[in-house]
């Protein structure tokens, strides 16, 4: 395909999954608030104003809500801004907050299938980023507002990836929007973390200059250092944050717990693995 048919086609193919992944998720805008949403939506106590953005900074996830003695270890402002968004622009229906955590969602898709785009066929692409659109593990991202984090994380940190997808990478603006990008991550959930892991895994996967593979060639690991440090730059910010809002306070598991974990490392990946392939039945909780 030349590379004008390949942009038209790639237009119409996410114009396609964004529709149909909208479609497959709008029973869910009906959904009353429920689980989490109940503390964290309904029973906040600090978003019912956008004047309390700053103080969002300075607090624990869980601390906003009644349970304000509680130390979550969950440092989340941006999402809390999501949360006072919704409330300063349809009070707490539930049907306006489900749209917005949908756009997050297409936003994520989005940005997934414009990176897989530049990595590999355009039929591999659309696979792919389907299979992450509509997996029956997204029910849970669409139906609770409270988990609406993960997509929030997922489209900083894959259009950081974007940013920083060639490994001769050296603009300053490119490396500065992909540390503000993954500051923006980690600012809406922990696991933002893995952004450094993830553009480290594409440029493992990359062959060497002159090598044949669906990712296109182009440097090697060594060369990608100055992307790295910019997304670690993004600690500096984020770790004073934290401490300054006593999200680091929380109850640190014990010696023994640990050893459980090591014990059933085995098991619980068993179990996670398997979800991803057969996640019945559909839960926010589940006994390992």
């Amino acid at each position: 395909m030349s590379s004008n048919h390949d942009t038209r086609w790639n237009r119409r193919a996410l114009g396609g999954l964004l529709l149909v992944t909208t479609l497959t998720f709008a029973r869910l805008w009906f959904v009353e608030l429920s689980w989490d949403d109940e503390a964290l939506v309904k029973d906040n106590q600090v978003t019912e104003s956008l004047a309390n953005i700053p103080e969002f900074f300075t607090r624990d996830l869980w601390s906003t809500t009644r349970l304000s003695w509680l130390k979550s270890g969950y440092y989340r402002p941006f999402m809390l801004i999501t949360l006072a968004i919704d409330r300063a622009l349809y009070g707490l229906s539930s049907m306006g907050a489900h749209i917005h955590s949908l756009l997050w969602h297409l936003g994520a898709v989005a940005a997934l299938f414009t990176l897989l785009a530049r990595l590999t066929r355009p039929w591999a692409a659309l696979a792919g980023a389907t299979l992450f659109a509509i997996h029956p593990v997204q029910v849970e991202v669409m139906a609770l507002v409270a988990a609406r984090n993960d997509s929030m994380a997922a489209v900083f940190v894959l259009s950081a990836l974007l940013l920083e997808l060639e490994p001769s990478e050296r603009s300053p603006w490119k490396l500065g929007g992909a540390m503000v990008l993954v500051l923006g991550g980690l600012l809406s959930k922990e696991s933002a973390v893995l952004a450094l892991f993830m553009l480290v895994a594409l440029d493992l996967a990359r062959p060497e200059a002159g090598g044949r593979s669906a990712v296109r060639p182009g440097g090697s690991i060594r060369s990608g250092w100055p992307r790295y440090l910019a997304l670690m730059a993004s600690l500096l910010v984020y770790i004073p944050l934290r401490r300054l809002a006593e999200a680091d306070a929380a109850i640190t598991p014990s010696s023994e717990s640990f050893t459980m974990l090591l014990q059933q490392a085995g098991s619980l990946l068993g179990v996670y693995g398997g979800l991803l392939v057969w996640p019945w039945p559909l839960t926010p909780a589940r006994h390992i």
